[in-house]
């Protein structure tokens, strides 16, 4: 995904949900957030359970040039009915 805003000086939001799409499993998801030079790394980390011995899976979103943000740092379940 590539994203590029010009002369934009307002905030941008994003929502980040790395579960796959079926998957309402809520064990062992863990998200940790770095910066390094001039990229945002966000890592999340898939474990079988919450004992976060093994893991299931792993998966990087990476943003470029975003040199001022804000971590909100906040969480919220979402319940979908179908």
């Amino acid at each position: 995904m590539i994203y590029e805003v010009d002369s934009y000086s307002e905030y941008v939001y994003l929502d980040l949900d790395f579960r796959e799409m079926f998957d309402t499993n809520d064990q062992g998801r863990i998200i940790y957030i770095y910066k390094k030079d001039d990229l945002i790394i966000i890592e999340y980390t898939k474990f079988r359970d919450h004992s976060l011995s093994v893991v299931d899976k792993k998966a990087f979103l990476v943003i470029k040039g975003a040199n001022d943000y804000e971590l909100l740092n906040k969480w919220s379940q979402e319940i979908l009915s179908l």
